[in-house]
């Protein structure tokens, strides 16, 4: 059975050599974009991110959130990307209802992530990270 994850694992291998994303600052292979995501699953895990937890990612379209999500799905977590043009008060009731368990977030948006944080402390329990 074909995953989202293994079709990344499966390009690292196949090609080694080709770029598998380009942004204005970032110039990635697929072994590269793979071997960031397998270390960033690893920390989450070692961070006690598990099986089926629900983790925010509030990111812009960048490398980092792929990195990201990825990452979460290598370590079966369930990741759950929210529109970054969402105010804090339209944020709060979206990751209530989806039950987080934590958030990975870009820097630039941790100024929001701290007021929805404030509404919804259970978020940073057991998990609130910055990517």
């Amino acid at each position: 059975m074909n995953t989202i994850h293994g079709i990344l694992e499966r390009n690292a291998r196949k090609f080694p050599e080709k770029e598998a994303f380009i942004t204005a600052t970032a110039r990635l292979t697929y072994p590269q974009m793979n071997t960031r995501a397998n270390q960033l699953g690893r920390f989450l895990q070692h961070k006690g991110i598990k099986r089926q937890d629900r983790i925010a990612i509030v990111s812009t379209n960048s490398e980092n959130f792929f990195f990201a999500y990825f990452a979460l799905m290598k370590i079966g977590a369930v990741p759950m990307p929210v529109n970054v043009k969402l105010t804090p008060g339209e944020v709060t009731p979206i990751l209530e209802n989806m039950e987080t368990s934590g958030a990975l977030f870009e820097s630039d948006f941790k100024p929001q992530i701290d007021m929805v944080e404030e509404q919804t402390p259970h978020i940073s329990r057991p998990f609130k990270r910055q990517i």
